[in-house]
């Protein structure tokens, strides 16, 4: 299969997920990361915001906050091609863009340079068993990814059925160091 068909059928699986099972799943998924050394280590973590029935993260935004660290969240630049991410201390103040997700207005929020980040939890439609994940097509993350100097931990957040065995992959597509499921937490070489 190719990445359009894969996307297609991974969101398919997770569309077909009922409320109790996501709802059980989420909280399996936020009990484990805030376990995670690579949470507790973290002085600023960089998160996302929910999109098309991913797993929702608010209840894992605020526990980034109610933990006592940095929450930054990515801005998107469709016209530039690029994402950089902005400190959110409240996540009421967050401005829905022209395509209706939720993002830092950045005029009160302040942006963060990457290698202030010690965390990056990272959303995706797919991930496959060797760490490499499908997005939506806009190859965002992976542009960020490559501009990362140091060896920032970058932990995929989904749901099992967003795990499949191989994914297609080019040139550009960069791996990420884990990935947490309702299932638990893998890790892959680098």
């Amino acid at each position: 299969m190719n990445k359009r068909q894969i996307r297609t059928e991974i969101l398919d699986r997770r569309n077909q997920m009922r409320n109790e099972q996501r709802e059980l799943a989420e909280a399996t998924i936020l009990k484990s990361l805030t376990q995670l050394k690579e949470f507790n280590n973290a002085h600023t973590i960089a998160s996302f915001v929910s999109f098309r029935n991913e797993i929702e993260m608010r209840s894992i935004n605020a526990s980034v906050l109610g933990a006592g660290k940095k929450l930054v969240l990515p801005l998107i630049d469709m016209t530039l091609k690029t994402m950089t991410f902005h400190a959110v201390s409240e996540l009421d103040t967050l401005v829905r863009n022209s395509y209706g997700i939720l993002e830092p207005n950045p005029t009160i929020h302040e942006q963060v340079g990457i290698d202030a980040i010690d965390l990056i939890l990272t959303p995706g439609v797919a991930f496959d068993q060797s760490g490499y994940r499908l997005g939506y097509g806009g190859g965002f993350y992976d542009r960020f990814f490559s501009e990362l100097k140091k060896a920032t931990p970058s932990i995929g957040i989904a749901f099992e059925c967003q795990v499949v065995v191989n994914l297609p992959i080019d040139a550009y597509d960069q791996k990420i160091h884990g990935l947490l499921t309702e299932a638990g937490l893998r890790y892959f070489n680098q």
